[in-house]
């Protein structure tokens, strides 16, 4: 069953990675937070958003019009209410922003990253919750998105998570079915010779024995053991 699965998940891998778009949302990145951080910033662009019907997609951070990453999107139609922010908000200065010292939201007041969005150990040894909140930290998640870079503080960053198409298959797996018996006799066809030997033994044991089988096979060994031939005379 489980060689079965295994072969099963192979395949199943096989279709999934040979895609240049499967490598690439899969991929992990190899430079340090910082030189990301420092080397691959980008100010938000705003836009107007394309005319026709259907209306087109935001090609940036895509491949082959799939979208493999978080990305801001500058199709926004600013408002008075989003005037606002990007005018007074320090959070939304573009021009000054510092990932590793942000502001959220409204507020006035800079916070180190990612010492604010993490817990902290006292002198006893104790831990207390991170400064920001959730709420906080999302929004400075999203300002990392907004500046084109990933959210590199997250624990598996460098790891990577696992994607869905990797899983383990749950439920009760009654679609590959099919495949099992067929593989199952696969298995079976590589040990045919195997197979008719062990058949026909099975056969030729099955056939009741006459009356000098059935002498031999229960007193052979007591009434030949006289006629066995000894070596006499030996002195050790």
């Amino acid at each position: 069953m489980h060689n079965v699965y295994n072969i099963f998940r192979q395949g199943q891998k096989r279709t999934y990675m040979t895609t240049a778009l499967d490598r690439k949302i899969r991929e992990v990145p190899y430079l340090s937070r910082y030189v990301i951080l420092e080397k691959f910033k980008k100010k938000p662009r705003y836009m107007s958003e394309c005319v026709g019907t259907p209306r087109r997609a935001y090609g940036y951070n895509t491949f082959d019009k799939i979208r493999y990453k978080p990305t801001f999107n500058p199709y926004v139609h600013l408002n008075k209410d989003k005037k606002y922010r990007l005018d007074n908000w320090k959070s939304r200065d573009h021009e000054n922003f510092d990932p590793l010292k942000c502001y959220v939201r409204g507020s006035r007041k800079s916070y180190d990253i990612p010492y604010a969005i993490l817990p902290a150990k006292d002198e006893l040894g104790m831990f207390h919750p991170p400064i920001l909140s959730g709420r906080y930290k999302a929004d400075i998640e999203k300002q990392y998105y907004m500046h084109d870079l990933p959210w590199v503080w997250h624990k598996n960053f460098y790891t990577g998570t696992n994607h869905f198409c990797d899983n383990m298959v749950i439920g009760k797996k009654k679609w590959y079915r099919k495949e099992q018996q067929n593989e199952k006799m696969k298995e079976s066809m590589k040990k045919i010779n195997n197979l008719v030997l062990e058949y026909r033994e099975e056969c030729k044991n099955k056939k009741r024995y006459n009356f000098l089988e059935k002498v031999v096979n229960t007193l052979g060994d007591e009434i030949a053991h006289k006629y066995i031939r000894k070596i006499k005379n030996i002195y050790l």
